[in-house]
């Protein structure tokens, strides 16, 4: 088959063509598309967040297999008791603070109180 000159406005009249046939509803293969990929990434997150849970039980299976020495053991018991008492120190600070404050609350309650009742004993004037 021959092509001349003439027949080169074919070319792009055939591309014209292929690009309006194919893009007769754009938005609607557009979100076609979209939302098929939005599908797609949403299955393979599903998958690694699968094998990731399993990786994790397997490491957590195995590391609580092994031997806890008895050094440990007490090492972990000192740790706990020291806590423990921190706790009990802290609770004790605490409460020592809460009466400080209702001991302080009170006295300016009291000192309203009193300013209260000294503008009532001041029309008490001798004469």
């Amino acid at each position: 088959m021959r092509t001349s000159k003439k027949d080169f406005w074919l070319i792009p009249a055939l591309v014209a063509i292929i690009v309006l046939l194919g893009s007769a509803a754009p938005s609607q293969n557009f979100e076609f598309r979209l939302a098929n990929i939005e599908r797609r990434i949403d299955q393979v997150q599903g998958r690694i967040d699968s094998v990731e849970r399993e990786q994790r039980m397997q490491s957590m299976s195995n590391s609580s297999r092994p031997e806890v020495t008895r050094e440990a053991m007490i090492e972990l018991q000192r740790q706990e008791n020291s806590l423990a008492e921190q706790v009990v120190g802290l609770e004790q600070r605490m409460l020592e603070i809460k009466k400080a404050i209702d001991r302080l609350d009170s006295e300016h309650t009291d000192k309203k109180e009193d300013a209260r009742a000294k503008p009532a004993e001041a029309p008490k004037r001798k004469p």
